[in-house]
Protein backbone atom coordinates (compact mmCIF):
# COMPACT_ATOMS: atom_id res chain seq x y z
CA UNK A 1 0.00 0.00 0.00
CA UNK A 2 1.20 3.50 -0.83
CA UNK A 3 1.48 5.92 2.12
CA UNK A 4 -1.17 8.65 2.05
CA UNK A 5 1.29 11.54 1.70
CA UNK A 6 3.01 9.88 -1.27
CA UNK A 7 -0.33 9.14 -2.92
CA UNK A 8 -1.43 12.77 -2.60
CA UNK A 9 1.91 13.98 -3.93
CA UNK A 10 1.54 11.73 -6.97
CA UNK A 11 -1.95 13.11 -7.64
CA UNK A 12 -0.56 16.66 -7.48
CA UNK A 13 1.80 15.70 -10.28
CA UNK A 14 -1.12 14.63 -12.48
CA UNK A 15 -2.63 18.11 -12.41
CA UNK A 16 -2.60 19.73 -15.83
CA UNK A 17 -1.19 23.23 -16.49
CA UNK A 18 -3.52 26.03 -15.51
CA UNK A 19 -5.60 27.51 -18.35
CA UNK A 20 -7.01 31.03 -17.99
CA UNK A 21 -10.19 32.79 -19.03
CA UNK A 22 -11.70 36.23 -18.60
CA UNK A 23 -14.25 36.61 -15.83
CA UNK A 24 -16.52 39.61 -15.07
CA UNK A 25 -16.11 41.01 -11.57
CA UNK A 26 -19.70 40.03 -10.75
CA UNK A 27 -18.73 36.35 -11.05
CA UNK A 28 -15.18 36.53 -9.69
CA UNK A 29 -15.62 35.81 -5.97
CA UNK A 30 -14.23 32.38 -5.12
CA UNK A 31 -12.29 32.07 -8.37
CA UNK A 32 -8.50 31.71 -8.52
CA UNK A 33 -6.62 34.72 -9.89
CA UNK A 34 -4.47 33.75 -12.86
CA UNK A 35 -1.95 36.59 -12.81
CA UNK A 36 -0.47 39.27 -10.61
CA UNK A 37 -2.38 42.53 -10.95
CA UNK A 38 -1.13 46.13 -10.77
CA UNK A 39 -3.27 49.19 -10.15
CA UNK A 40 -4.03 50.97 -13.46
CA UNK A 41 -4.65 54.26 -11.65
CA UNK A 42 -4.27 55.90 -8.27
CA UNK A 43 -6.90 55.67 -5.56
CA UNK A 44 -8.20 58.24 -4.88
CA UNK A 45 -7.54 59.41 -8.44
CA UNK A 46 -7.42 63.04 -7.28
CA UNK A 47 -7.38 64.89 -3.96
CA UNK A 48 -10.89 65.48 -2.65
CA UNK A 49 -12.90 66.56 0.35
CA UNK A 50 -13.71 63.95 2.97
CA UNK A 51 -16.57 66.03 4.42
CA UNK A 52 -19.44 68.28 3.45
CA UNK A 53 -18.37 71.87 4.01
CA UNK A 54 -16.10 74.50 2.52
CA UNK A 55 -12.70 74.22 0.89
CA UNK A 56 -10.61 77.02 2.43
CA UNK A 57 -7.19 78.34 3.14
CA UNK A 58 -6.81 77.34 6.77
CA UNK A 59 -5.12 80.65 7.65
CA UNK A 60 -8.32 82.50 6.60
CA UNK A 61 -10.56 80.69 9.09
CA UNK A 62 -11.27 83.02 12.02
CA UNK A 63 -13.88 82.01 14.63
CA UNK A 64 -16.91 84.27 14.22
CA UNK A 65 -15.67 85.57 10.88
CA UNK A 66 -16.99 85.13 7.37
CA UNK A 67 -15.74 84.09 3.92
CA UNK A 68 -17.00 84.95 0.47
CA UNK A 69 -18.36 81.93 -1.47
CA UNK A 70 -16.87 81.87 -4.95
CA UNK A 71 -18.73 78.74 -6.19
CA UNK A 72 -20.65 75.63 -5.15
CA UNK A 73 -19.15 72.39 -6.47
CA UNK A 74 -21.05 69.10 -6.06
CA UNK A 75 -19.32 65.73 -6.19
CA UNK A 76 -18.62 64.64 -9.75
CA UNK A 77 -17.95 68.18 -11.01
CA UNK A 78 -14.50 69.77 -11.27
CA UNK A 79 -14.00 73.17 -9.59
CA UNK A 80 -13.54 76.11 -11.95
CA UNK A 81 -12.16 78.71 -9.55
CA UNK A 82 -9.19 78.66 -7.21
CA UNK A 83 -9.62 79.51 -3.53
CA UNK A 84 -7.95 82.83 -2.81
CA UNK A 85 -7.54 84.95 0.31
CA UNK A 86 -10.88 85.47 2.06
CA UNK A 87 -12.84 83.08 -0.17
CA UNK A 88 -14.25 79.57 0.14
CA UNK A 89 -15.68 76.96 -2.20
CA UNK A 90 -18.74 75.04 -1.00
CA UNK A 91 -17.95 71.32 -1.41
CA UNK A 92 -19.58 67.97 -0.72
CA UNK A 93 -18.00 64.70 0.37
CA UNK A 94 -16.02 63.49 -2.63
CA UNK A 95 -15.70 66.87 -4.35
CA UNK A 96 -12.34 67.50 -6.01
CA UNK A 97 -10.33 70.03 -4.00
CA UNK A 98 -9.93 73.37 -5.79
CA UNK A 99 -6.54 74.93 -6.31
CA UNK A 100 -5.38 77.15 -3.47
CA UNK A 101 -7.27 75.30 -0.71
CA UNK A 102 -5.39 73.41 1.99
CA UNK A 103 -8.23 72.34 4.25
CA UNK A 104 -11.97 71.85 4.71
CA UNK A 105 -14.23 73.62 7.19
CA UNK A 106 -17.11 71.28 8.04
CA UNK A 107 -20.61 72.64 7.41
CA UNK A 108 -21.59 72.14 11.08
CA UNK A 109 -19.22 74.99 12.06
CA UNK A 110 -20.93 77.47 9.73
CA UNK A 111 -24.38 78.85 8.93
CA UNK A 112 -24.50 76.56 5.87
CA UNK A 113 -24.92 79.34 3.34
CA UNK A 114 -24.43 78.47 -0.34
CA UNK A 115 -24.39 82.00 -1.74
CA UNK A 116 -22.89 85.34 -0.85
CA UNK A 117 -20.90 84.81 2.32
CA UNK A 118 -20.69 81.95 4.80
CA UNK A 119 -20.59 82.91 8.48
CA UNK A 120 -18.32 80.91 10.75
CA UNK A 121 -19.18 79.81 14.28
CA UNK A 122 -17.30 80.96 17.30
CA UNK A 123 -15.47 77.63 17.45
CA UNK A 124 -14.76 77.36 13.73
CA UNK A 125 -11.52 75.57 12.90
CA UNK A 126 -10.50 74.16 9.54
CA UNK A 127 -9.18 70.64 9.60
CA UNK A 128 -7.43 68.64 6.89
CA UNK A 129 -10.54 66.53 6.06
CA UNK A 130 -8.84 65.74 2.76
CA UNK A 131 -8.14 62.48 1.00
CA UNK A 132 -4.97 62.86 -1.00
CA UNK A 133 -4.58 61.43 -4.50
CA UNK A 134 -2.97 57.97 -4.31
CA UNK A 135 -3.03 57.72 -0.51
CA UNK A 136 -4.88 54.38 -0.67
CA UNK A 137 -3.34 52.87 -3.82
CA UNK A 138 -0.57 54.22 -6.03
CA UNK A 139 -0.36 53.61 -9.76
CA UNK A 140 1.28 50.25 -10.41
CA UNK A 141 0.80 48.95 -6.85
CA UNK A 142 0.24 45.19 -6.46
CA UNK A 143 -3.51 44.65 -5.99
CA UNK A 144 -3.78 40.89 -6.65
CA UNK A 145 -1.48 37.87 -6.53
CA UNK A 146 -1.53 34.92 -8.91
CA UNK A 147 -3.06 31.87 -7.25
CA UNK A 148 -5.04 33.75 -4.60
CA UNK A 149 -8.70 33.07 -3.94
CA UNK A 150 -10.68 36.15 -4.97
CA UNK A 151 -12.69 37.64 -2.09
CA UNK A 152 -15.46 40.27 -2.01
CA UNK A 153 -12.97 42.88 -0.80
CA UNK A 154 -10.81 42.27 -3.87
CA UNK A 155 -13.77 42.85 -6.15
CA UNK A 156 -14.66 46.09 -4.34
CA UNK A 157 -11.12 47.43 -4.76
CA UNK A 158 -10.80 46.41 -8.40
CA UNK A 159 -14.15 47.97 -9.26
CA UNK A 160 -13.05 51.23 -7.62
CA UNK A 161 -9.99 51.12 -9.87
CA UNK A 162 -12.16 50.88 -12.98
CA UNK A 163 -11.65 47.18 -13.72
CA UNK A 164 -14.64 45.33 -15.15
CA UNK A 165 -13.08 41.86 -15.54
CA UNK A 166 -10.07 39.80 -14.45
CA UNK A 167 -8.11 36.79 -15.68
CA UNK A 168 -8.88 33.69 -13.64
CA UNK A 169 -8.02 30.01 -13.80
CA UNK A 170 -10.56 28.09 -15.86
CA UNK A 171 -12.66 25.63 -13.93
CA UNK A 172 -11.32 22.12 -14.64
CA UNK A 173 -13.91 19.82 -16.18
CA UNK A 174 -14.58 16.61 -14.28
CA UNK A 175 -16.72 13.68 -15.41
CA UNK A 176 -18.16 11.21 -12.89
CA UNK A 177 -18.84 7.53 -13.50
CA UNK A 178 -20.67 5.61 -10.76
CA UNK A 179 -20.57 1.83 -11.07
CA UNK A 180 -22.60 -0.94 -9.47
CA UNK A 181 -25.42 -3.27 -10.52
CA UNK A 182 -27.09 -2.76 -7.15
CA UNK A 183 -27.46 1.01 -7.43
CA UNK A 184 -30.73 2.77 -8.13
CA UNK A 185 -31.25 6.53 -8.55
CA UNK A 186 -33.18 8.26 -5.75
CA UNK A 187 -36.85 8.58 -6.60
CA UNK A 188 -37.10 5.16 -8.23
CA UNK A 189 -38.50 2.01 -6.68
CA UNK A 190 -36.12 -0.46 -5.05
CA UNK A 191 -36.13 -4.15 -5.91
CA UNK A 192 -34.80 -6.70 -3.42
CA UNK A 193 -31.03 -6.36 -3.09
CA UNK A 194 -30.90 -2.85 -4.53
CA UNK A 195 -29.86 0.38 -2.77
CA UNK A 196 -30.05 4.05 -3.57
CA UNK A 197 -26.78 5.47 -4.85
CA UNK A 198 -25.51 8.58 -3.07
CA UNK A 199 -21.99 8.90 -4.50
CA UNK A 200 -23.09 10.62 -7.70
CA UNK A 201 -24.74 13.33 -5.61
CA UNK A 202 -21.78 13.63 -3.24
CA UNK A 203 -19.39 14.16 -6.15
CA UNK A 204 -21.59 16.37 -8.32
CA UNK A 205 -22.32 18.72 -5.41
CA UNK A 206 -18.78 18.86 -3.99
CA UNK A 207 -17.01 19.41 -7.32
CA UNK A 208 -18.29 23.00 -7.77
CA UNK A 209 -17.33 23.76 -4.16
CA UNK A 210 -13.79 22.64 -4.96
CA UNK A 211 -13.71 24.85 -8.05
CA UNK A 212 -14.47 22.32 -10.81
CA UNK A 213 -17.30 21.89 -13.29
CA UNK A 214 -19.06 18.54 -13.27
CA UNK A 215 -19.57 18.05 -17.00
CA UNK A 216 -21.20 14.61 -16.90
CA UNK A 217 -22.51 12.04 -14.44
CA UNK A 218 -23.15 8.47 -15.56
CA UNK A 219 -24.19 5.31 -13.75
CA UNK A 220 -23.45 1.92 -15.30
CA UNK A 221 -23.56 -1.73 -14.33
CA UNK A 222 -20.58 -3.97 -13.63
CA UNK A 223 -19.84 -5.28 -17.11
CA UNK A 224 -16.71 -4.76 -19.18
CA UNK A 225 -18.69 -3.52 -22.15
CA UNK A 226 -20.66 -0.92 -20.17
CA UNK A 227 -17.58 0.33 -18.33
CA UNK A 228 -15.49 0.66 -21.48
CA UNK A 229 -18.26 2.43 -23.39
CA UNK A 230 -18.78 4.91 -20.53
CA UNK A 231 -15.06 5.67 -20.17
CA UNK A 232 -14.71 6.15 -23.93
CA UNK A 233 -17.61 8.64 -23.88
CA UNK A 234 -16.45 10.59 -20.83
CA UNK A 235 -12.74 10.98 -21.54
CA UNK A 236 -13.04 13.42 -24.49
CA UNK A 237 -15.16 15.90 -22.52
CA UNK A 238 -13.18 15.93 -19.26
CA UNK A 239 -9.88 17.05 -17.79
CA UNK A 240 -10.33 14.39 -15.09
CA UNK A 241 -12.50 11.28 -14.88
CA UNK A 242 -13.59 10.14 -11.41
CA UNK A 243 -15.12 6.70 -10.89
CA UNK A 244 -16.67 5.14 -7.82
CA UNK A 245 -16.92 1.44 -7.12
CA UNK A 246 -15.28 -1.43 -8.95
CA UNK A 247 -11.94 -0.67 -7.30
CA UNK A 248 -11.61 -3.55 -4.83
CA UNK A 249 -10.90 -7.27 -5.28
CA UNK A 250 -14.35 -8.75 -5.90
CA UNK A 251 -15.32 -10.71 -8.97
CA UNK A 252 -17.24 -7.69 -10.30
CA UNK A 253 -14.49 -5.13 -9.56
CA UNK A 254 -13.47 -4.75 -13.18
CA UNK A 255 -12.19 -1.18 -13.52
CA UNK A 256 -8.47 -1.94 -13.47
CA UNK A 257 -8.87 -4.64 -16.06
CA UNK A 258 -11.04 -2.50 -18.32
CA UNK A 259 -8.76 0.56 -18.17
CA UNK A 260 -5.63 -1.43 -18.96
CA UNK A 261 -7.33 -3.46 -21.71
CA UNK A 262 -8.50 -0.18 -23.27
CA UNK A 263 -4.98 1.23 -23.49
CA UNK A 264 -4.83 3.12 -20.19
CA UNK A 265 -2.58 2.55 -17.21
CA UNK A 266 -2.79 2.22 -13.44
CA UNK A 267 -0.15 4.19 -11.54
CA UNK A 268 -1.07 2.84 -8.12
CA UNK A 269 -3.77 0.90 -6.30
CA UNK A 270 -4.42 0.87 -2.55
CA UNK A 271 -3.45 3.63 -0.15
CA UNK A 272 -2.55 3.06 3.49
CA UNK A 273 -5.63 4.86 4.80
CA UNK A 274 -8.84 3.93 6.57
CA UNK A 275 -11.45 4.31 5.22
CA UNK A 276 -10.81 4.35 1.49
CA UNK A 277 -7.90 1.94 0.98
CA UNK A 278 -8.87 0.66 -2.51
CA UNK A 279 -8.12 3.91 -4.39
CA UNK A 280 -7.06 3.65 -8.03
CA UNK A 281 -5.06 6.37 -9.77
CA UNK A 282 -4.03 6.21 -13.40
CA UNK A 283 -4.60 7.56 -16.88
CA UNK A 284 -7.11 6.56 -19.52
CA UNK A 285 -6.15 5.66 -23.08
CA UNK A 286 -6.05 9.30 -24.21
CA UNK A 287 -3.88 10.42 -21.30
CA UNK A 288 -6.71 11.88 -19.21
CA UNK A 289 -6.05 11.48 -15.45
CA UNK A 290 -8.35 9.04 -13.72
CA UNK A 291 -9.09 8.66 -10.01
CA UNK A 292 -11.03 5.58 -8.95
CA UNK A 293 -12.69 5.99 -5.56
CA UNK A 294 -14.22 3.18 -3.48
CA UNK A 295 -17.95 2.57 -3.68
CA UNK A 296 -18.69 2.80 0.05
CA UNK A 297 -20.13 6.30 0.49
CA UNK A 298 -17.88 7.46 3.35
CA UNK A 299 -14.79 5.99 1.68
CA UNK A 300 -15.81 7.85 -1.47
CA UNK A 301 -16.13 11.16 0.42
CA UNK A 302 -12.83 10.74 2.26
CA UNK A 303 -11.04 9.79 -0.95
CA UNK A 304 -12.62 12.75 -2.70
CA UNK A 305 -11.12 15.23 -0.24
CA UNK A 306 -7.66 13.64 -0.31
CA UNK A 307 -7.32 13.14 -4.05
CA UNK A 308 -10.01 14.74 -6.23
CA UNK A 309 -10.17 18.00 -4.28
CA UNK A 310 -6.36 18.08 -4.18
CA UNK A 311 -6.16 17.56 -7.95
CA UNK A 312 -8.73 20.29 -8.63
CA UNK A 313 -7.04 22.90 -6.43
CA UNK A 314 -3.67 22.05 -7.94
CA UNK A 315 -5.10 22.34 -11.45
CA UNK A 316 -6.45 25.78 -10.60
CA UNK A 317 -3.00 26.95 -9.53
CA UNK A 318 -4.27 27.85 -6.06
CA UNK A 319 -1.51 28.82 -3.66
CA UNK A 320 -1.19 27.46 -0.12
CA UNK A 321 -2.69 24.21 1.10
CA UNK A 322 -5.07 22.43 -1.24
CA UNK A 323 -7.23 21.40 1.74
CA UNK A 324 -8.28 24.12 4.18
CA UNK A 325 -7.47 23.23 7.80
CA UNK A 326 -8.15 24.42 11.33
CA UNK A 327 -6.33 23.55 14.55
CA UNK A 328 -8.52 22.12 17.31
CA UNK A 329 -8.08 20.27 20.60
CA UNK A 330 -9.47 16.75 20.61
CA UNK A 331 -11.73 15.87 23.53
CA UNK A 332 -11.38 12.11 23.05
CA UNK A 333 -8.56 9.64 22.46
CA UNK A 334 -7.98 9.11 18.74
CA UNK A 335 -6.08 6.05 17.55
CA UNK A 336 -5.17 4.17 14.38
CA UNK A 337 -4.38 0.56 13.53
CA UNK A 338 -0.71 -0.30 12.94
CA UNK A 339 -0.81 -0.58 9.14
CA UNK A 340 -2.92 2.39 8.06
CA UNK A 341 -3.55 6.03 8.86
CA UNK A 342 -7.08 6.65 10.12
CA UNK A 343 -9.05 9.59 8.74
CA UNK A 344 -11.66 10.23 11.39
CA UNK A 345 -14.79 12.28 10.75
CA UNK A 346 -14.98 14.95 13.44
CA UNK A 347 -17.29 17.70 14.55
CA UNK A 348 -15.99 21.09 15.70
CA UNK A 349 -17.14 22.97 18.78
CA UNK A 350 -16.18 26.40 20.16
CA UNK A 351 -16.03 25.99 23.92
CA UNK A 352 -14.59 28.25 26.65
CA UNK A 353 -12.49 30.24 24.25
CA UNK A 354 -10.96 27.38 22.29
CA UNK A 355 -11.86 25.18 19.35
CA UNK A 356 -12.36 21.49 20.08
CA UNK A 357 -13.27 18.43 18.03
CA UNK A 358 -14.63 14.97 18.61
CA UNK A 359 -15.62 12.04 16.36
CA UNK A 360 -18.99 12.82 14.79
CA UNK A 361 -20.35 9.28 15.21
CA UNK A 362 -19.69 5.75 13.99
CA UNK A 363 -16.59 5.65 11.82
CA UNK A 364 -17.62 2.83 9.46
CA UNK A 365 -17.09 3.28 5.72
CA UNK A 366 -20.85 3.28 5.08
CA UNK A 367 -21.95 5.43 8.04
CA UNK A 368 -23.53 8.46 6.37
CA UNK A 369 -25.02 10.01 9.56
CA UNK A 370 -21.49 10.54 10.92
CA UNK A 371 -20.45 12.08 7.62
CA UNK A 372 -23.47 14.38 7.67
CA UNK A 373 -22.51 15.70 11.12
CA UNK A 374 -18.81 16.06 10.32
CA UNK A 375 -17.03 19.33 9.65
CA UNK A 376 -13.88 17.61 8.46
CA UNK A 377 -11.25 14.93 9.01
CA UNK A 378 -8.46 14.33 11.48
CA UNK A 379 -5.63 12.10 10.25
CA UNK A 380 -4.15 9.82 12.90
CA UNK A 381 -0.87 8.27 11.67
CA UNK A 382 -0.63 4.49 11.49
CA UNK A 383 -0.10 2.96 14.92
CA UNK A 384 -0.45 6.32 16.71
CA UNK A 385 -2.67 7.36 19.57
CA UNK A 386 -3.65 10.97 20.24
CA UNK A 387 -4.49 11.84 23.85
CA UNK A 388 -7.43 14.05 24.84
CA UNK A 389 -6.48 17.73 24.88
CA UNK A 390 -3.94 17.34 22.09
CA UNK A 391 -3.93 19.90 19.29
CA UNK A 392 -4.77 18.30 15.94
CA UNK A 393 -5.22 19.53 12.38
CA UNK A 394 -8.75 19.26 11.01
CA UNK A 395 -9.10 19.07 7.22
CA UNK A 396 -12.31 20.90 6.33
CA UNK A 397 -14.79 19.50 3.85
CA UNK A 398 -15.64 21.82 0.93
CA UNK A 399 -18.52 24.22 1.44
CA UNK A 400 -20.19 25.76 4.49
CA UNK A 401 -19.74 24.14 7.87
CA UNK A 402 -22.94 22.63 9.32
CA UNK A 403 -24.41 24.14 12.46
CA UNK A 404 -22.94 26.76 14.76
CA UNK A 405 -19.93 25.68 16.78
CA UNK A 406 -20.85 27.81 19.78
CA UNK A 407 -24.24 26.09 20.03
CA UNK A 408 -22.69 22.65 20.37
CA UNK A 409 -21.83 21.12 23.74
CA UNK A 410 -18.14 20.42 24.19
Amino acid sequence: MLPLDQARQFVRGLAKPVVSETCPLSDAVGRILFEDMQAPMALPPWTHSAMDGYAVRCEDVVPGGELRINEVVPAGVAPKLAVTQGTATAVMTGTMMPDGADGVLVVEETDGSLEGVVKLSGAAQAGPHIRTAGEEVSVGALIGTRGQVIRPGDVSLWAALGLAEVRVARHPKVAVLVTGDELVSPGQSLAPGQIYGSNMHTLSTWLPLSGAICVAVRRVGDTREALQAALDALEPVADLVVTTGGASMGARDLLQEVVVAGGGQVHFWKVAMKPGKPVLVGELSGGTPWIGLPGNPVSCAVGYLQFVHTWVRRSLGATGKEIETLAAHTVETLSARPDRAHLLRVQLCASEGRLTCRPSGRQGSASLPALRQADGLVTVPAGASVAPGSLVEVQLFPGPLPGTWSERSA
